[in-house]
């Protein structure tokens, strides 16, 4: 799960384009799974992350009632410690991670 909490500024390029950049906060709940297959061993880690989002993107309008949008978003959830797990006799070592996505997205809207 991935909740952003973002501020859009945009400015009018042509009459019918609109240029927008947007940052803010990202919240991401996440499941870490390490799988040992000589062992048969899997260890779980769960945490939430809380980092920062950035993105950009350009509305076209394409008639009076629709339009279509394009988006780029940037999150980076900085490196989290995952601690040492024991399970059975295989020990999982202490790992650093480091979390940050990129989304593209689009979309059509019409208006009723």
């Amino acid at each position: 799960m991935v909740i952003r909490c973002r501020t859009l500024l945009g400015t009018l390029l042509a009459t019918a384009t609109l240029h927008a950049a947007a940052g803010g906060l990202a919240i991401a709940g996440i499941d870490h799974v390490a799988i040992d297959n000589t062992a048969g061993a899997t260890a779980t880690w769960s945490s939430t992350r809380v980092g920062w989002s950035l993105g950009t993107g350009l509305e076209f309008r394409a008639t009076a009632r629709s339009s279509v949008r394009l988006e780029y978003i940037y999150d980076n959830y900085g490196t989290e410690t995952l601690a040492a797990q024991t399970v059975g006799a295989f020990t999982f070592p202490e790992r650093e991670h480091k979390l940050d996505s990129h989304t593209v997205r689009g979309a059509v809207s019409f208006k009723f």
